[in-house]
């Protein structure tokens, strides 16, 4: 391997450790802002192991022909060192501005999905709901008048037939 792919390759596996150490910041402060269920959070670590594991092997495969060496995770070591003591509160602060944006946003989006969908469902509801009522208060009514009515031309009726019953009595 030549000496500049060999320099490219450190400054690869460098940046590689310092970007790899800032995406894991950024993952900590999502888990301490959000506090993850224990067993998504076993899940979320076995996955960004796995993906920096693919990460850097791939970087080491396409660099270096694949071939693995000391110095190349010496570098890689060397940049998540350089990220924890030169942009640790940079990440942390940027991943904390990153989050309150993202909590505006999903807050915006829920109070316009509110006020645009969900409030004129259940303002329709409630106007259904008043006809509904409303068609019910009146059918009740109708029932009662007409049982009122039965009964006031039933008790007509009932009166007059035993008073023609009266009236034309056959006498033998």
């Amino acid at each position: 391997m030549e000496f500049q792919a060999q320099y490219q390759l450190l400054l690869y596996m460098f940046l590689t450790g310092a970007g790899l150490a800032a995406v894991f910041e950024s993952y900590r402060q999502c888990h301490n802002i959000y506090k993850f269920h224990k067993l998504l959070l076993h899940l979320l670590d076995f996955v960004f192991w796995v993906v920096a594991a693919l990460l850097v092997f791939s970087i080491l495969f396409v660099k270096a022909g694949g071939e693995l060496r000391f110095y190349s995770l010496v570098f890689l070591g060397l940049g998540a060192i350089f990220h924890y003591y030169f942009i640790r509160r940079v990440t942390i602060r940027v991943t904390h501005t990153v989050i309150r944006i993202v909590t505006v946003t999903v807050n915006i989006c829920k109070t316009i999905i509110y006020y645009l969908i969900i409030k004129p469902i259940l303002l329709l509801w409630y106007i259904a709901k008043m006809i509904w009522q409303l068609i019910l208060k009146v059918w009740s009514f109708l029932l009662l008048m007409l049982t009122t009515l039965v009964g006031v031309i039933g008790g007509m009726l009932n009166w007059t037939l035993q008073r023609g019953k009266k009236l034309f009595k056959i006498k033998k």
